[in-house]
């Protein structure tokens, strides 16, 4: 497990220790569980006194403007232009990137790798052979961002199956509104097209989706729980 998932999955067990903590002030028989790390999987389970499953979360640290929220891979074709690599398989990925790629293809452009994977020199030659400028940045580094609608987010999650997400002290809704909604709470969503570093010598051609929320967007964690399980 990298260092990166044993942190998430720390702040994922304080979360649920802190969500069975008030079930147990409550008096509520609810369990909630740690689910793990990264993943597909939801990060969170609520279980009730049966045993079936009442909510899934998914869990980030915070909700600065540099978390991710779902990414995917492109790859390039000198005649067709972008195309989907990964994410083909989960609706709200395919969503986003066709509303990107005509952004992708009329801004970004050249003689460039193929991709999505991209050895050292590959991401060197994209920054010397295509349309997009690097300045003195490393070969690692943001290429374009694009505004996409606020939902896209909000549906990416709940396509997952989850039914609330926590980004640090904030609790918001992926589904209903018992709280206030992800979406909501967004000022500006947009996928950013970066070549992304993985280790020594590998990058890769990288969609994530990011967000800024309003200064006012705030939901505080025991007032969700109190909404949400009253």
């Amino acid at each position: 497990m990298t260092n990166v998932a044993r942190k998430g999955m720390k702040f994922e067990e304080t979360v649920a220790s802190g969500m069975n903590s008030y079930f147990a002030n409550k008096l509520l028989e609810n369990v909630a569980h740690a689910n793990g790390g990264a993943g597909k999987g939801s990060d969170i389970i609520i279980t009730g006194p049966d045993g079936d499953m009442l909510h899934s979360y998914e869990v980030k640290r915070s909700k600065g403007s540099r978390i991710d929220f779902g990414q995917f891979r492109i790859s390039y074709d000198e005649n067709k232009g972008w195309q989907q690599a990964t994410g083909l398989k989960n609706e709200s990925q395919v969503q986003v990137f066709n509303h990107i790629k005509n952004d992708l293809d009329h801004r970004v452009f050249g003689n460039i790798p193929q991709g999505p994977k991209l050895t050292a020199p590959d991401a060197h030659t994209f920054w010397d052979s295509s349309s997009a400028e690097r300045g003195d940045r490393s070969v690692s580094a943001d290429v374009i961002r694009v505004d996409i609608p606020k939902y896209f987010i909000e549906k990416y999650y709940r396509d997952k199956g989850d039914s609330f997400i926590v980004l640090g002290d904030s609790v918001y809704s992926l589904v209903g509104r018992k709280i206030q909604p992800l979406s909501g709470a967004l000022d500006e969503c947009y996928a950013l097209f970066r070549i992304k570093y993985h280790k020594k010598g590998s990058y890769s051609y990288t969609v994530t989706l990011r967000g800024k929320f309003f200064k006012d967007s705030n939901s505080n964690f025991h007032d969700a729980m109190n909404k949400i399980y009253s």
